[in-house]
């Protein structure tokens, strides 16, 4: 099981609303993927889509959705990553 944050972050762990941490990984060598989008939204209950693109637009960089494989243009840290999800 993968560590859980509360939503949004600095609450403790007895918070009611949790998600669990972004996991990304290099895809390629110029492309970040993200393992677990799909699992972090279905509990935001949102489409996958709404955070790849608002996270795409703050680096400026392409996003792509195809066969629920989330990546984007560039390598992306996963500290970064949390910064803009939890934004």
């Amino acid at each position: 099981m993968s560590k859980e944050v509360t939503i949004p972050k600095g609450y403790d762990s007895t918070h009611r609303y949790k998600r669990e941490l972004l996991v990304s990984n290099p895809f390629g060598s110029i492309k970040t993927k993200l393992e677990n989008l799909d699992k972090i939204c279905k509990k935001l209950q949102i489409s996958p889509e709404i955070p790849l693109k608002f996270i795409g637009f703050e680096l400026g960089s392409q996003t792509d959705c195809k066969n629920n494989e989330y990546t984007i243009n560039g390598m992306v840290s996963n500290d970064e990553l949390e910064k803009y999800l939890e934004k």
